[in-house]
């Protein structure tokens, strides 16, 4: 009985991490090798003050708002590789090369909302010529047959997911009364 039990779990485990998502610093590699980040941010504002916020300070263009979702689109936005901690030196080259643009899904609930990116775009800034194509996928920069690439791993996540997250804060008004 054990020898059988033993033998099910070295089968099953082979077989489950085959269909298991690969996931870094909030970018999710799903199984048809698309690329999402996806983070949750805590609040104490409203539905309609975080509404407001991301529509007024241009964080969402082109938006929807339907029940207690945003959806839109990401601005052309440059990687922050400074924030990161990282230098011209350790940036991978596409990072500053390209700036970022994604479809964005926003949700709602009482006291948090999540932010999802999708389909994310990488666009010429025109800072470095040996990136001649006008645009991009992230995927071929961060994705190979087994998930995510092991540089992406190291800074592009890392500096990606810190320019994301800081761009979509909720940076407090000082004041209302002026």
């Amino acid at each position: 009985m054990i020898k059988w039990m033993s033998i099910l779990v070295l089968l099953v485990l082979p077989i489950s991490a085959l269909k298991a998502q690969d996931t870094i610093r909030g970018f999710i590699c799903g199984a048809d090798g698309s690329v999402k980040w996806q983070h949750e941010f805590q609040t104490t504002d409203s539905m309609n003050n975080l509404y407001n916020y991301l529509i007024e300070n241009r964080k969402v263009t082109e938006s929807n708002l339907i029940e207690n979702r945003l959806s839109g689109l990401l601005p052309q936005l440059p990687a922050n590789y400074k924030l990161a901690g990282y230098n011209k030196v350790t940036t991978p080259n596409y990072l500053m090369a390209y700036d970022f643009s994604a479809n964005v899904l926003v949700q709602f609930k009482p006291g948090k909302y999540r932010v999802t990116l999708s389909n994310v775009r990488l666009i010429n800034n025109g800072t470095n010529y040996s990136f001649t194509n006008p645009f991009d996928a992230l995927e071929e920069f961060a994705t190979n047959r087994k998930g995510f690439t092991s540089a992406f791993k190291k800074a592009g996540s890392a500096i990606l997911d810190t320019t994301f997250v800081r761009y979509f804060s909720i940076i407090p008004v000082f004041s209302n009364e002026w």
